[in-house]
């Protein structure tokens, strides 16, 4: 019985050792599994009209950015709507495996007045373009209240501050009001034109 005893207990002995050697070897493994999580990159917009920040006017209603890797190829598109600008809330941007990425934002964008191109995972940068929609070269409408900015944003090694992203308004209007023309030229008849200087037909990628 005595004898039955001892080689029961060493039985058990060698088994918890086992587990245990088990144990430790998983242990040790599941500490080596590397952790490879890349900060994503981050973006504030702010909205520009003649040098001075009107982001709290609420002028811009939703943002379109235009993403692309360190390559100037196209990865994605994002909308960001009126209240991250209102609100100063950062824009976070994942793409894999670059090391800086571009970001090119219109807003103000009418499907009525303006056409941007259709972007995929075969675009580069220089193919980003926007273009007043015109009937044999005369536009359809006045263009929208467009705003444009372009940014380049480097990856961090941990989760840094978020980059500002200034966008800027495009478009302008003017009003011509002239007095005098009958004293200058002495005279009320005849028709008086206004020349202007043609305005842009499109924007490329660099607005």
């Amino acid at each position: 019985t005595n004898c039955f005893f001892t080689i029961w207990t060493l039985s058990v002995i060698l088994s918890f050792v086992s587990c245990s050697a088990d144990g430790d070897s998983y242990s040790v493994e599941d500490s080596q599994v590397p952790l490879n999580i890349e900060a994503p990159f981050s973006v504030i917009l702010k909205a520009y009209s003649e040098n001075q920040d009107i982001t709290s006017k609420g002028d811009v209603k939703s943002t379109t950015l235009y993403v692309f890797d360190e390559n100037d190829d196209f990865y994605k598109q994002i909308t960001v709507d009126r209240d991250y600008l209102l609100q100063v809330k950062p824009v976070e941007i994942s793409c894999p495996g670059s090391k800086k990425i571009t970001v090119v934002a219109w807003a103000g964008l009418s499907n009525d007045s303006e056409e941007i191109s259709y972007m995929n995972q075969a675009n580069i940068i220089s193919d980003l373009q926007v273009s007043l929609k015109n009937n044999n070269g005369v536009a359809n409408s006045l263009p929208s209240d467009l705003f444009y900015g372009q940014v380049t944003v480097y990856r961090s090694a941990t989760k840094a501050a978020a980059q500002e992203l200034k966008i800027e308004r495009k478009v302008s209007s003017m009003s011509i009001l002239t007095k005098g023309v009958f004293k200058v030229f002495d005279s009320k008849e005849g028709n008086y034109y206004y020349k202007i200087k043609r305005t842009k037909s499109s924007f490329n990628c660099n607005g």
